[in-house]
């Protein structure tokens, strides 16, 4: 679904990881997670959509795949924003982060204020680097 190279200068611009040509675990978290916003975004892809109390039903239950697939995606959509942030904080913490859109952002916190929230901005916005996609 996501072009190996749109996927790659994105997590470049975003994060400043490198891509591997093949396989990458990033490009990979990607695909992954917009599979699962494709099949949300899909009006009347599930029926819980026209049955609200379907929500409520254990995810075991027969007919409550819809469950499994969100319990799924939303795994998958949290790695999305997660754990290439965290790589390339990693990095700007090494002092060896090229340029990125997390590199410069993580440089310019503002100590006087709640870095925890900047930072979870900064991981938020960067994970929605993919969506425009």
């Amino acid at each position: 679904m996501l072009d190996s190279a749109i996927g790659a200068i994105t997590i470049t611009i975003a994060y400043g990881l490198e891509i591997q040509p093949k396989d990458d675990p990033y490009v990979k978290i990607a695909e992954e997670a917009l599979v699962g916003l494709a099949a949300g975004a899909a009006p009347g892809a599930f029926l819980v959509e026209s049955l609200p109390f379907l929500k409520y039903v254990p995810a075991w239950f027969p007919g409550a795949s819809f469950q499994r697939k969100a319990a799924y995606w939303r795994k998958c959509a949290t790695q999305l924003v997660e754990v290439p942030f965290e790589a390339a904080e990693k990095q700007v913490e090494a002092g060896i982060a090229p340029p990125s859109f997390v590199s410069s952002c993580l440089s310019d916190l503002d100590e006087a204020q709640d870095v925890e929230h900047q930072k979870r901005v900064i991981r938020d916005t960067a994970g929605n680097f993919f969506v425009g996609m």
